[in-house]
């Protein structure tokens, strides 16, 4: 947002607040690295943290004439101007994971709390370093609490990671798999072959996983994002969701409660 900070949405810096029953329009040219961006409020209040329910993933792609008939469809299919889409999260062979703490109580309380010297207890990790000024309270993957995530065997995926937590950082590690780090905050790296990633608060990365050959139509397997909270404290915090593997022509999200979880 370089060139239009008009547009960036800081109240009282850069734009005035979106006041309630009213519209704003958001109309820039993007001048950005093709990559994985997100997008949340700045301000508000939904009786919870509106950042709870107020962002969601940005994806820049490169410039050329497929791109950006694969742009204007998915554009198309959001505002019910072209063609309908299976899913968003999930196309060709891209699959966007965003990732989310969240917290139930409202703005006031925690104002309240601060007020009054009432701090809530911070979580550390194992080195006693805090990790959250905040206890963890739960964790979302694409706005659910156990998305399902769709694979064909055989197929490699680009997997845009995305932490678009307030407090924690996350370690996230899809099904045990082998993962080629491409790109981190949409800039591009020397491809390094890792098993697990760390995101801290707003960060991306870009990964490439090949599923394998020998998995099979309704296999399942973890997806996990986890917290750095002690297990000297007794538990470790995170959010979980599941990959599923599909047939070659399916595609989109599932309703976890139709699945049983994975065993491993």
């Amino acid at each position: 947002m370089t060139n239009a900070l008009e547009f960036d949405g800081v109240v009282g810096v850069t734009q005035c607040p979106i006041s309630p029953h009213t519209q704003f329009r958001y109309e820039f040219e993007v001048d950005e690295n093709p990559g994985s961006y997100w997008w949340h409020t700045h301000s508000g209040t939904l009786g919870v943290h509106a950042i709870n329910a107020i962002h969601g993933p940005l994806v820049v792609h490169p410039k050329g004439k497929e791109k950006k008939e694969l742009v204007d469809k998915l554009n198309g299919s959001f505002n019910g101007t072209g063609e309908e889409v299976k899913s968003q999260w999930y196309y060709e062979d891209e699959r966007i994971l965003f990732f989310k703490d969240g917290f139930i109580h409202p703005d006031a309380l925690h104002f309240t709390k601060k007020m009054g010297g009432l701090n809530e207890a911070v979580s550390k990790d194992d080195s006693g370093y805090t990790v959250s000024s905040s206890a963890w309270e739960f964790g979302t993957c694409n706005g659910r609490m156990r998305e399902v995530v769709p694979v064909s065997p055989g197929k490699t995926y680009k997997f845009r990671l995305m932490n678009g937590g307030a407090h924690y950082g996350l370690r996230i590690n899809i099904a045990d798999l082998n993962m080629t780090i491409l790109a981190a905050d949409s800039e591009s790296v020397e491809p390094v072959v890792v098993n697990e990633v760390f995101l801290h608060t707003a960060e991306r990365f870009d990964v490439e996983i090949t599923i394998p050959n020998d998995w099979v139509e309704g296999d399942s397997f973890w997806i996990r994002a986890d917290s750095t909270e002690s297990f000297y404290q007794g538990y470790q915090n995170g959010i979980r969701s599941i990959l599923k593997v599909v047939d070659q022509d399916s595609s989109g999200s599932e309703n976890a409660f139709d699945l049983n979880d994975p065993i491993d």
